[in-house]
């Protein structure tokens, strides 16, 4: 396990992320405790902990920003998936789809 503090709105978490998973994994399997080490956002479809694994592979160096029609994505390569910067939901997961292969040409470009 990898941990790393992480700050999301306005409070730091430690973070724990098994690593050499998928991003299925990743988000059931992510800690997430508070400052007073206790555990949060526990709940496996919880937006929050979305934001937050998505904070935590920021800091790690491990995200890549997109713009596509005026709309902003993170990429995850590692996971090679596309979260909305806005929503924090998963975008383009058909990854046979024409616009996801412009998005990638473009993550993988910066």
């Amino acid at each position: 396990m990898n941990t790393t503090t992480v700050p999301y709105q306005s409070r730091s978490y430690k973070v724990s992320i098994s690593r050499d998973t998928t991003w299925e994994d990743a988000i059931s399997s992510i800690v997430i405790k508070n400052s007073k080490n206790q555990f949060v956002y526990k709940k496996h479809d919880d937006g929050n902990r979305v934001a937050v694994l998505v904070n935590a592979l920021y800091k790690q160096g491990k995200t890549v920003y997109v713009e596509h029609n005026g709309t902003q994505y993170i990429y995850i390569e590692a996971f090679d998936v596309f979260v909305s910067r806005a929503t924090k939901k998963i975008c383009w997961k058909d990854k046979t789809d024409p616009q996801r292969k412009h998005l990638l040409k473009l993550a993988l470009s910066n």
